[in-house]
């Protein structure tokens, strides 16, 4: 990151809130070298959108629900997808799940698609032999390396990978319809692996693999998607852990490509080796995961430690973080000991650093999505606090920002140097340029 892009992080980051309540949240009047500004979003004011485009709103029973967002390579768009619970009225068929593109200097929406599977003769978008329609909720949508793809993952076992940008085209410009290139899918007629709906994506630095983690069976899946999209497929697969409907949550590769960090709902993170075999000509000939090591919540309460997240950090692979849910935990690994781990892969080193969200560690207490800025100065995380009794109108949560340079094992537990009032958080996303921040609710 140059020195003018830091001074500018340092400034502000502009929030871009997809929540389906249309509701700001309160900026903390913190004095600090970084901002949660609306004053210096793009237009002067942070915009919010539905997650759902349809409209639907129903705070109490939360029909709208904003699943995941990633900025472009080049910060001028965002790619959204989001569910609907089945229990509104006005869904004949239960769920409607919509993947969106939106222009962030805007805020103005480009395209958006249902996602459907299976004839629609009664016109209604759904797809009529889903009655209750569970497979189409979209949990994940990212970007490939250089902008010109988005790969969503969702419930009905299936990576649909759209065209965004032409090849001739730069980062100013896009289609103003996408092109479904090709869809893969979990299931290959196997027990173990049908019916395992994605919950998270990552896609290679190099741009020719998409690992995807599994909502059945806790499996990694890696998908070559190199060379013509007819030879794009499924080349390997691994388990993390935990028992056959336990999900895998976040998958993040270093900058190399070379390790593989994992968090999932077995109460455990895991690190791995990721090694690729080529021909003479460069051919991928096939690849490998090996499970270096599995890193346990530290609550100490296995069913209250389900793992949410899993991020390197940037400039250097440094540190892998892992958040856990229901615990109020970060804890922050060093990447160097991790691939020096010579014990069994059942286990592994302790966690450098163990962070907590601003909460005394309590049974119930929410910590779930985590990202870090990209030069890595600081870690932006949310943290709820509704079932450990707050009743503080509609924001039970909080928004955090730590100073990395402030987090050692030998240091005092610093406090966060921003705290922003918000509803409870399913994602967070920073732009290449450190300049904005999306959270979804």
């Amino acid at each position: 990151m140059n020195p003018r892009a830091v001074k500018a992080f340092c400034k502000s980051i502009c929030p871009l809130l997809f929540s389906f309540l249309f509701l700001p949240p309160v900026f903390a009047e913190t004095p600090s070298p970084i901002r949660l500004d609306p004053s210096l979003a793009p237009n002067g004011e942070p915009w919010i959108r539905m997650a759902d485009p349809a409209g639907i709103l129903n705070v109490e029973n939360g029909i709208t629900d904003a699943e995941g967002a990633e900025f472009d390579p080049f910060g001028r768009l965002l790619i959204t997808c989001s569910k609907a619970d089945g229990r509104h009225p006005s869904l004949k068929h239960g769920k409607s799940a919509h993947l969106t593109l939106w222009e962030i200097a805007t805020g103005a929406q480009i395209w958006d698609r249902l996602r459907s599977r299976g004839p629609d003769e009664n016109g209604d978008g759904l797809p009529d032999d889903q009655p209750n329609n569970r497979e189409d909720e979209i949990e994940i949508a990212i970007w490939s390396p250089d902008g010109r793809f988005v790969a969503a993952g969702a419930e009905d076992d299936a990576i649909e990978i759209w065209r965004v940008r032409a090849d001739d085209q730069g980062p100013d410009e896009w289609l103003t319809e996408p092109e479904l290139v090709k869809t893969l899918t979990t299931g290959d007629g196997d027990q173990e692996t049908d019916d395992a709906g994605i919950d998270c994506l990552t896609w290679s630095h190099d741009g020719r693999f998409i690992l995807a983690g599994t909502e059945e069976g806790g499996r990694i899946e890696v998908y070559l998607v190199t060379g013509a999209p007819e030879g794009w497929r499924r080349i390997h697969k691994a388990r993390h852990g935990g028992r056959p409907g336990w999900a895998v949550n976040s998958l993040d590769m270093t900058e190399d490509d070379r390790y593989v960090g994992a968090a999932g709902t077995d109460t455990k993170g895991s690190f791995w080796r990721f090694e690729v075999a080529e021909g003479k000509d460069g051919e991928v000939k096939s690849v490998s995961l090996s499970k270096i090591a599995t890193l346990p919540s530290k609550n100490g309460k296995p069913i209250d430690g389900s793992g949410r997240e899993a991020r390197f950090e940037p400039d250097g692979d440094r540190h892998l973080i892992l958040t856990f849910e229901r615990t109020g935990l970060v804890q922050v690994y060093d990447v160097a000991a991790l691939i020096a781990w010579d014990g069994p892969a059942s286990e592994g080193p302790d966690p450098v650093i163990i962070y907590t969200n601003g909460e005394r560690i309590k049974d119930g207490n929410e910590i779930e999505p985590a990202v870090y800025t990209p030069d890595g100065r600081f870690l932006i995380h949310d943290g709820d606090t509704r079932v450990n009794g707050s009743t503080e109108g509609i924001f039970p949560g909080f928004i955090r920002v730590v100073d990395t340079t402030e987090l050692g094992p030998d240091l005092p537990m610093p406090d966060p140097i921003v705290v922003v009032r918000a509803l409870a958080t399913e994602f967070l996303d920073v732009s290449m340029d450190g300049t904005l921040l999306a959270s979804g609710h």
